[in-house]
């Protein structure tokens, strides 16, 4: 662990995010060619590591984590970073993803993702409010446990009967999270209080919260809310979209548009060429149907017989469905259409390029339009993580503040392009000529098992 510093000296370094005169706890690069050095310090319950992102001179992700947790470097290096498959296991991972049976190992019954996710997130809202209150002065007064009240009834039917090891960690993951949350506020917001904290999942919760002040709908993913006063007696709202999961690593993917919708941009501004990637990628859908015989049967059916229904059989322990023979032979000709679909937005995305500053300012746009927004209540992404309380851990990234923001907005950025498989990979150009990587926007079939429209998946840099 590296040397504490000064109180006085960690101001200054917050409020400066200059670290050159502290020696990182570790230093890497990762696999988009960012240079990151990461320094860990000792917040009450738990540690935090804020990850410095030298290529960008910004600060890109902070990971909470208790002092009991035993995470090695590698493990905190890849924490929040998204797992990279390779093209075959691309091709089925839309039919896997929703279907793959439950772990055997465990002894008790796998909490279902719902009460996992309210477990963290009235965890991550209980340790905001006490640390409202410690901030105060009021700990533990009538008012600190009254405004507790509602949650803890609430916490107690939904464990009620669950497996008290799988509950301590889910409500381990809430604390890393609201740990994490709150060393963003300090390194982000230096100065700032925590004056009220509120659960704004449901819709017209935000503008409840905020009175008035954000009328965001559910476009915005906040599920909890902290309304701040700064130093200089301004006042303003940041929103947690809060994830809890067992896996070690992840990231929350920006944003899975539909490919005709984004034809229609990367076809207009300087383009004197259409994009035709939606009808590149249905003419394949229609083709694999045709070859397999599933041409005349609808996608999904609750009563008859479907696609879904054909490529997927019960597995013999869960029920659930997982992807058949008949399903692998399909992902195989899915695998060569997704990737014919992103040929031809590599094509398209280089037509943009060949007009000049303007084409590449239009791909900048569109990225902006996908990976950030500007409008309504800022917020950030927290999610926890660890299937055992000595693996918990919590990543704080930004969402609607990305520092992709000021790249996609400044005038002067280019771009190169790269695709592999059915991924495309969009980098920005630094001075020196080196390519920076900011996306990967991979193509696949909208809907699991029943190969649906086709889709973008959009996954900011894991650096991001």
């Amino acid at each position: 662990m590296q040397e504490l510093i000064t109180f006085k000296a960690y101001n200054t370094l917050i409020e400066s995010h200059d670290f050159s005169n502290l020696t990182p706890y570790h230093s890497y690069s990762t696999d988009d060619g960012h240079n990151v050095d990461i320094h860990v310090f000792r917040n009450g319950e738990h540690k935090t590591a804020i990850f410095h992102n030298k290529s960008l001179g910004a600060i890109t992700k902070i990971v909470a984590f208790p002092h009991s947790s035993n995470l090695s470097k590698e493990e905190l290096m890849h924490a929040g970073k998204e797992v990279q498959n390779n093209d075959l296991k691309e091709s089925i991972e839309f039919i896997l993803e929703k279907m793959q049976a439950p772990s055997t190992g465990e002894a008790a019954p796998k909490l279902d993702n719902d009460p996992a996710g309210k477990i963290a997130e009235i965890n991550l809202y209980k340790e905001l409010v006490n640390h409202k209150h410690k901030q105060n002065g009021t700990f533990g007064s009538r008012e600190h446990k009254f405004e507790l009240k509602q949650h803890d009834e609430e916490l107690n039917k939904i464990t009620k009967d669950q497996d008290p090891k799988q509950v301590a960690v889910r409500a381990a993951h809430g604390k890393a999270m609201a740990a994490a949350v709150i060393k963003h506020v300090e390194e982000h917001h230096p100065g700032a209080t925590i004056t009220r904290v509120g659960r704004t999942s449901k819709p017209g919760d935000i503008a409840r919260f905020t009175k008035g002040v954000h009328t965001d709908g559910q476009e915005n993913p906040s599920d909890v809310t902290l309304e701040l006063d700064h130093s200089d007696g301004e006042h303003s709202f940041l929103g947690v979209s809060a994830k809890s999961t067992g896996k070690s690593s992840g990231n929350i993917t920006a944003k899975n548009p539909g490919v005709a919708g984004q034809d229609e941009f990367l076809s207009g501004g300087p383009a004197t060429r259409k994009s035709e990637a939606n009808k590149i990628a249905m003419a394949g859908k229609e083709k694999i149907l045709k070859k397999w015989k599933l041409d005349h049967l609808p996608a999904r059916s609750k009563t008859g017989d479907s696609i879904h229904a054909r490529v997927t059989d019960p597995d013999p322990k869960t029920g659930k469905p997982v992807v058949n023979e008949l399903g692998k032979k399909m992902n195989v000709d899915f695998k060569e259409n997704n990737e014919e679909t992103a040929r031809e937005l590599q094509i398209q995305l280089e037509h943009l390029m060949s007009k000049g500053a303007k084409g590449h300012q239009h791909i900048a746009k569109w990225l902006h339009n996908n990976l950030v927004s500007d409008e309504g209540m800022p917020w950030i992404k927290a999610t926890g993580h660890g299937k055992e309380l000595d693996k918990v851990h919590a990543v704080v990234k930004h969402g609607s503040e990305s520092p992709l923001s000021d790249i996609l907005k400044n005038k002067n950025t280019r771009f190169v392009i790269h695709r592999s498989g059915s991924a495309v990979t969009i980098h920005k150009v630094e001075k020196d000529g080196k390519p920076t990587q900011l996306v990967r926007v991979a193509t696949k079939p909208n809907s699991h098992g029943a190969y649906s429209s086709q889709m973008y998946n959009f996954t900011p840099s894991s650096s991001f």
